[in-house]
């Protein structure tokens, strides 16, 4: 079965606060996947 497609229309204002918040939630996970990674190798260490 097809998945179904939406297309969605956007002003220019309106792309550009879509990015944006895209953007901050790729930092988000991207901090949270450095801090677990840090604390991963900080907890190997001293283990």
């Amino acid at each position: 079965m097809r998945e179904k497609k939406y297309h969605i229309y956007l002003t220019a204002e309106e792309q550009s606060r879509v990015i944006q918040s895209l953007i901050r939630l790729k930092m988000s996970f991207s901090n949270k996947a450095d801090i677990l990674t840090q604390w991963m190798m900080f907890s190997a260490r001293y283990w």
